[in-house]
């Protein structure tokens, strides 16, 4: 997530965890019911994407979670609205590793390079895939 420390140090560790669970959730709803998310730490989530037939559908769910990420968060009953974006890196198995350590660590640069860009924006680990 980009912004989340702010946030959490603006408003504490209560409100940030809405924050998060509400990402958690937004997540999930981006992806399909046979794909995995999961809470690395932080303010970092690593998404398993199952069954891929192509770059198309890897580019449609990375384009689901920007918009469903990027939607205004409610901290609580006085209306107290924040906003975080995301950027994504993206890995492919066996291309940018065979590993689950090298695909995250291929992942991770492709999302500091995201970042480097304007964050809000996923960016892939390679451009050369072939599914």
């Amino acid at each position: 997530m980009d912004g989340f420390k702010a946030i959490n140090d603006k408003y504490g560790h209560d409100k940030g965890d809405v924050v998060l669970v509400t990402v958690a959730k937004r997540l999930s709803e981006a992806v399909r019911s046979f794909d995995i998310v999961s809470r690395m730490g932080g303010d970092e989530f690593v998404i398993i994407l199952q069954n891929v037939i192509s770059i198309s559908e890897i580019k449609e769910i990375c384009q689901r979670i920007v918009k469903l990420v990027g939607k205004p968060i409610l901290l609580d009953e006085e209306e107290t609205e924040v906003a975080v974006t995301t950027s994504i890196g993206v890995s492919i198995s066996p291309f940018d590793g065979e590993t689950a350590e090298e695909l995250i660590s291929s992942s991770d640069k492709a999302m500091y390079i995201a970042k480097n860009n304007g964050k809000n924006q996923f960016t892939f680990c390679s451009e050369k895939y072939e599914l």
